[in-house]
């Protein structure tokens, strides 16, 4: 319980410390502000830069109170290793991120009851270096497509990206967006609903000739049949009667398989495509992702270990 008290309170700090309606603190002398703790304010300017390596993100963002200390935080630059951004619909509500497995990792919660300025992403798209960024918003405000927008100008490896509102990620997640996205981080997670074949297919194409640093594309969800087969017929593949065709020059592994699904590697190239499709008897007869990755190998020797273990399917000519 007390762990629950502790994490709801962190929780509850950093919605007072988003929130643009804060109290100021600079006019306050010493006397008055630090009688029971030390005088940080007075530290010489270098010092005080020094102690900002230290702070997590939400006691940077909480010195946007003092003039003085927002001013060396809105040019002292750092890490976070784990960053998730999530919105709850009160205190009390899960967060959509699990805490587990990420011992490094900070969060920030936001409350759907509450107005935020966007000034807290900009400060980390300024600053920050990240090298895993997870965000999952619900709504569709103006709020959450500049929060969106801003994860442009993040220096970012990894970027779990994800809308609990779908008609604000089809709006958003267009080929132009995703393109900005794919081009400064090297692995990428988002939901397939959200993602058109058109844009999926750039993606491929700018992969597959090396001119991004994107190394994984991800997709989980449900994929439907139609998205699929569109896919497939922008690389020269083509599905019919659970049998893939191609005239191009591309290699088809099988790594498991049962009565529904079946995992395929497809290689182009360095490129890997992997999917896991199924197929339905009786309500549904066709093809259905239910993942899908796109994986970038460098070197020929990854490439072929890789293919290890895998057994190679014969693809047929049309």
């Amino acid at each position: 319980v007390a762990e629950s008290d502790d994490e709801e309170k962190k929780e509850i700090d950093m919605k007072m410390s988003l929130n643009p309606v804060v109290p100021q603190i600079e006019n306050l002398t010493l006397d008055e502000e630090c009688r029971d703790y030390f005088p940080i304010l007075a530290l010489p300017k270098e010092l005080k830069e020094h102690v900002f390596s230290f702070l997590s993100l939400q006691d940077r963002l909480k010195a946007r109170v003092n003039k003085s200390l927002a001013e060396i935080e809105a040019h002292s630059k750092y890490h976070v290793d784990v960053l998730c951004i999530g919105e709850k619909c009160c205190v009390r509500s899960p967060f959509c991120f699990s805490r587990e497995g990420y011992p490094s990792a900070q969060f920030i919660a936001l409350l759907e009851s509450e107005s935020y300025s966007t000034d807290f992403m900009r400060r980390i798209a300024h600053n920050a270096s990240i090298g895993s960024l997870r965000i999952r918003l619900n709504g569709s405000s103006e709020f959450h497509r500049e929060v969106f927008n801003l994860i442009k100008e993040i220096d970012i490896r990894y970027l779990g990206i994800y809308f609990a509102n779908k008609d604000l990620g089809k709006e958003m997640m267009v080929e132009p967006f995703v393109l900005d996205l794919a081009r400064f981080c090297t692995k990428m997670k988002s939901q397939i609903e959200t993602v058109t074949a058109e844009t999926i297919h750039e993606v491929y194409k700018i992969m597959i000739d090396g001119s991004t640093k994107l190394r994984y594309f991800v997709l989980l969800g449900s994929f439907d049949s139609e998205k699929c087969r569109k896919f497939f017929q922008f690389i020269g593949i083509t599905y019919r009667d659970e049998t893939l065709f191609s005239n191009r020059d591309v290699e088809v592994y099988e790594t498991e398989s049962s009565r529904y699904e079946e995992i395929w590697h497809i290689f182009d190239g360095h490129l890997e495509m992997n999917v896991s499709s199924c197929t339905f008897d009786d309500s549904y007869s066709g093809l259905y992702f239910s993942r899908f990755y796109l994986i970038r190998h460098d070197t020929q020797d990854s490439l072929e270990e890789r293919k290890k273990g895998m057994e190679r399917i014969e693809i047929d000519h049309e």
